[in-house]
């Protein structure tokens, strides 16, 4: 996207065009420093973290799909960590997360957790924030992004209204159709 971007701008060249490799070592350069510099940090209040299922090329070149889960301090957007737990289940995002609080010693300072407002995050009996409070035995403030509320019924909406479109093709005639006019 970021090559496109260059190349509608007319910027594009071979010293600034990114490649896979170093977008990689560059998260991996200053994730880790980024890392570093909370390591000491002790009492965080506030944490946000936000999952999305990736495909992922692993050492024998198979690919599969993983979770990856991204941690932040608020206020400030700080990054803090990631981490890619071994299942998508509630119980194990949840693991993940408590072991990154202890390592940060804000078992007890932590006071609000905030994520999106998916049902594997926000379910009352076993979802993330809940089996996380039930882990540090306090409760926590939660900070729902509810922009996900909204997705769902438009989706349905737009699909009442204009049909289900299938075919990529169509769509795509379509929309030229629509750009053209």
């Amino acid at each position: 996207m970021a090559n496109s971007l260059l190349q509608d701008l007319g910027l594009a060249n071979e010293n600034n065009l990114l490649s896979r490799h170093k977008v990689s070592s560059m998260i991996e350069k200053h994730g880790g420093a980024r890392a570093k510099e909370h390591a000491g940090q002790k009492n965080i209040l506030c944490l946000k973290f936000d999952g999305r299922k990736d495909l992922t090329l692993t050492n024998d070149h198979q690919l599969i799909q993983e979770e990856h889960v991204v941690v932040m301090e608020e206020p400030g957007a700080k990054y803090i960590d990631h981490f890619t737990p071994s299942s998508s289940s509630a119980k194990d995002v949840e693991k993940e997360l408590h072991d990154l609080i202890s390592e940060y010693g804000s078992d007890q300072s932590v006071q609000v957790i905030g994520a999106d407002g998916t049902s594997v995050n926000t379910g009352k009996r076993g979802g993330v924030i809940r089996l996380l409070e039930l882990h540090l035995q306090h409760p926590l403030q939660w900070n729902i992004c509810l922009l996900f509320m909204n997705e769902l019924p438009l989706r349905h909406l737009f699909a009442f209204m204009d049909g289900h479109l299938q075919d990529q093709e169509l769509l795509l005639a379509l929309l030229e159709k629509t750009w053209k006019n």
